[in-house]
């Protein structure tokens, strides 16, 4: 009966993914946040330069909702390492649609960004970290032209989001996706997949968390922070429920309610958007 149950649960969980990947096509929607790391070999002394991620984001916008904008979407403490230790370079490595290159790298300071460009959340429980897209001005990190034509990112609708009618539970399944730090292609980095359930739905002090939180039972590592998430248990669509910013060291992961990400963007809509 046990592995009866179990080879359910997998079957499930495939279709769920495979259905999420082409409902959504997840690749051009998020992003990764590189940062240069320094390699020395000790023998021959030579020393070379390599991108590689150190942090997720996705891309919501487009409709009429978001008054044609879109917005770049992560963890806060993804952000503040960019501004903190990489001079506030932010590397986004966007999805190129060439024969060689699938991605292209750009390069944009964050100080050059108008100041109500970067979104933080007005509670410091949560930690999360918006900025609008066009604003983002820089320069290409690996060609010198590109074709935009190419360029295919895409982004994350309003009707996917999840809303105030939707309820969570702990045993609800989950899925989120991002790119783990260390792991990188040579022409693109490839979206890493993983799922579990909700582990526990929160509304008060927990640990070093403060108000609302999920806890998830999947493992995330370095680089996963600022994965979108999502649940299949909120009617016929998958909702966006997410995004992920840490982990224990017990296998839970945590994140932070789109809720949050929604009342940042309508305020900054109601201040900005004309």
């Amino acid at each position: 009966m046990k592995k009866l149950v179990l080879v359910v649960l997998i079957c499930f969980k495939f279709v769920f993914i495979a259905h999420l990947s082409a409902q959504n096509n997840f690749d051009n929607k998020i992003l990764t946040i590189e940062a240069p790391f320094v390699v020395e070999d000790t023998i021959s002394k030579i020393v070379s330069v390599s991108n590689k991620p150190i942090g997720t984001a996705f891309i919501v916008g487009m409709s009429s909702y978001f008054k044609g904008k879109r917005f770049l979407v992560t963890a806060r403490h993804v952000i503040n390492e960019v501004i903190k230790n990489y001079d506030s370079e932010l590397i986004l490595r966007l999805p190129y649609d060439d024969s060689v290159f699938k991605s292209v790298r750009f390069r944009s300071n964050l100080n050059d960004l108008k100041k109500e460009c970067l979104l933080y959340p007005k509670d410091t429980c949560y930690d999360l970290a918006i900025i609008e897209f066009s604003d983002l001005k820089g320069e290409l990190v690996d060609k010198d032209t590109i074709d935009f034509e190419k360029l295919k990112f895409g982004a994350f609708p309003i009707s996917v989001f999840k809303t105030s009618l939707d309820t969570l539970w702990s045993g609800n399944f989950i899925t989120f996706a991002g790119y783990p730090k260390g792991l990188s292609g040579f022409y693109k980095n490839y979206l890493i997949f993983r799922f579990g359930i909700i582990a526990a739905v929160i509304s008060d002090k927990f640990e070093e968390l403060c108000k609302d939180h999920f806890l998830i039972n999947s493992e995330s590592t370095g680089g996963d922070s600022g994965s979108p998430v999502f649940s299949s248990n909120l009617g016929s669509t998958d909702k966006l429920i997410g995004v992920l910013s840490g982990s224990y060291f017990t296998g839970l992961s945590v994140v932070e309610p789109i809720e949050i990400v929604i009342e940042m963007i309508d305020q900054y809509l109601k201040e900005f958007g004309n």
